[in-house]
């Protein structure tokens, strides 16, 4: 098993998270979202139900960093070979996301696992520059798409080679 023994900066704590601080994630990674995508898409609606999956081993599959009492970074390796690292943007640039994403890369690779993944915010060129030095190369881009709330819908012909079914 990988220890705890994070490298982390003086004061801080580590320890798995546990079931009942699905909402101090979900603040911690909807405070990220605003800092990087100037909008946040998570609740703690999609937190507990991401934990409540069969298999769940919060002492084996996640790590929280507290400041005291503050949640100030998370990380998860899910059952789909998922890497989620959150770092709260005021204590950026202290090396914790580094720190904890070498905690879950160590995770999976002690699992077997021969690809990982890791969601990193366009924004967010540091996060994604530590990835690359790791090896990570980027497999796909997500897309949030908006539409604005009476905003009539444009039709546009489609190719001639394009159905929808």
């Amino acid at each position: 098993m990988i220890a705890m023994d994070l490298d982390l900066p003086d004061g801080l704590e580590c320890r798995p998270l546990r079931m009942d601080e699905a909402s101090a994630v979900a603040e911690l990674a909807a405070a990220c979202e605003k800092h990087f995508l100037d909008e946040a898409f998570v609740d703690e609606a999609d937190v507990a139900g991401e934990w409540a999956r069969p298999g769940m081993d919060f002492a084996a599959d996640t790590r929280g960093v507290y400041a005291g009492e503050l949640l100030i970074a998370a990380a998860e390796l899910d059952h789909r070979e998922q890497i989620y690292v959150d770092v709260r943007p005021s204590h950026l640039g202290l090396g914790i996301g580094s720190a904890l994403g070498g905690w879950a890369l160590g995770l999976a690779m002690e699992r077997g696992l021969k690809q990982v993944g890791q969601l990193v915010p366009t924004s967010d060129l540091a996060g994604a520059e530590i990835l690359r030095a790791r090896g990570y190369r980027p497999a796909y881009t997500d897309w949030f798409l908006r539409m604005d709330e009476g905003v009539p819908l444009k039709r546009h012909e489609l190719p001639g080679d394009v159905t929808i079914g």
